[in-house]
């Protein structure tokens, strides 16, 4: 567990008697493309739903305008693996980036590609960012029409960074959302308007000395960043954590194959369902994968990637390997088929078993930053609510007079167990009323529920 004050940049806000809407985790990735499927790395198909959740928010305040928080993890940069390809795209992207202000011809954009991006995804450069960010918003345009009619309104938007989404830290990117966001308002408004009213927050925020909203990424080991918020030998590119190397070399080249792989919960199960329903895939993983991305990270996680990662390749990949020595010794030796075979399960079975304790002790992100909260109130006692995002999992806790909750995600939760797989959508949000003294006692998440088109309380249950 990192230093909970490590790096950590928190804004002073006031909301002026605004009420406030808080989600988190949408993950939005390159949308649906032109031939109308999606990628398998898309998390996000909620967009109409996602719009008529906001026109009903907006039809339903009390007050006269409010703020929508989005808490990290708005735009999934890191699952945007599709490049510019056609001259039509590099004319586009040039376009694009002259209205920003930032000059870049066609045959500069072309060589700035290196042939490793063409396979995943264009790294972190600010005008990079801003070619991931037009295929998402291109991608979701009915979601991104929805906020600027939330806008229109004269309501706020206000974003936070999550570890999918630390491209907010570039001005340009910043600006490319901005200017989108302009265009779908049917007010004209300038660039310093629209500044106020969609505002990006660094790290965490601090509302009226009273509400402090914060991704939660930098209490996960894997998302946690190391360091400053650029490379320092190539500060151009954005700082990411280990987890979203594993993300962006491994997890999308799998869910090409096996979409949804990265929601499954609990997290420790991936590498079992892959060994008992993709068993080539499997292999695939653990023989190729995940040592190119050993190899390919930077020198500053080795130690982290070696303590963590090479106990569970060994309790995993070391079964799996002798597996296949007995395996083939035996078909050289010409040894009978029936004693050869139960040997290679046994072998397998503890392949299966060694991976899930060890993911159990090793892998697990955190699914619970109640304890979290505790630090973050003792440190702030003019706190009355603290609320987090990351980890997908909707919660909600109350000591006292202090409240803690999680808003959980917008993006399919899939289940597992040993008889099914089942996938949730909980649409889940938190609505805070400022514009009169605020009943912290009667403050709980609600869930959109779509069918009926309207907000309901959700239902929680605490488990020991």
């Amino acid at each position: 567990m990192h230093d909970l004050n490590d790096q950590k940049v928190i804004t002073k806000q006031s909301a002026q008697e605004q009420d406030l809407i808080i989600i988190s985790d949408l993950h939005l990735a390159a949308g649906k493309r032109k031939d109308g499927c999606f990628s398998g790395t898309e998390n996000f198909f909620s967009d109409a739903a996602f719009c008529r959740w906001l026109q009903t928010m907006s039809q339903t305040q009390a007050s006269k305008t409010a703020i929508l928080i989005i808490n990290g993890d708005f735009v999934d940069f890191l699952r945007v693996t599709e490049t510019p390809q056609t001259d039509t795209d590099f004319l586009a992207w040039s376009y694009l980036l002259d209205d920003l202000g930032f000059s870049k011809s066609v045959q500069e954009l072309k060589r700035s590609i290196i042939p490793k991006e063409r396979k995943f995804g264009l790294r972190t450069d600010d005008y990079k960012s801003v070619w991931k960010l037009r295929l998402v918003m291109d991608g979701h345009a009915e979601l991104f029409n929805a906020l600027g009619e939330w806008l229109n309104q004269g309501n706020q938007l206000w974003i936070t960074k999550g570890n999918h989404d630390l491209e907010w830290h570039w001005k340009l990117v910043q600006r490319c959302l901005r200017r989108e966001l302009s265009l779908r308002m049917s007010t004209s408004i300038t660039e310093e308007q629209l500044g106020q009213q969609v505002c990006f927050f660094e790290d965490c925020l601090l509302i009226d000395e009273q509400i402090y909203i914060e991704h939660g990424h930098r209490y996960d080991p894997y998302s946690h960043v190391e360091g400053g918020s650029v490379l320092d030998d190539t500060p151009t590119e954005l700082n990411i954590p280990f987890g979203s190397f594993l993300n962006r070399y491994l997890l999308n080249r799998i869910e090409l194959d096996y979409p949804f792989l990265d929601n499954i919960r609990p997290s420790v199960n991936i590498l079992p369902i892959l060994i008992r329903e993709r068993f080539p895939l499997a292999l695939k993983f653990l023989a190729w994968h995940i040592p190119f991305v050993i190899l390919i990270i930077p020198k500053h996680y080795y130690a982290y990637v070696f303590q963590r990662l090479l106990v569970f390749l060994l309790a995993v990949g070391g079964p799996i390997i002798v597996f296949f020595w007995t395996f083939i010794g035996h078909l050289l030796q010409g040894v009978s088929a029936w004693p050869m075979a139960i040997q290679n399960i046994v072998w397998l079975v503890v392949s299966y078993f060694a991976g899930r304790l060890v993911a159990i002790f090793q892998l697990a992100q955190p699914d619970s930053l109640v304890p979290l909260a505790e630090t973050v109130f003792r440190d702030n006692p003019t706190l009355q609510l603290v609320t987090f995002g990351h980890t997908h999992i909707a919660a909600q806790t109350r000591q006292t007079n202090l409240l803690y909750l999680n808003t959980g995600t917008w993006i399919p939760v899939i289940e597992n167990s040993i008889a099914a797989i089942r996938s949730d959508h909980m649409f889940t949000f938190l609505r805070i009323p400022r514009h009169k003294p605020t009943n912290w006692d009667t403050l709980a998440l609600e869930h959109w529920n779509d069918d009926a088109q309207r907000a309901e309380p959700m239902i929680l249950i605490n488990k020991r």
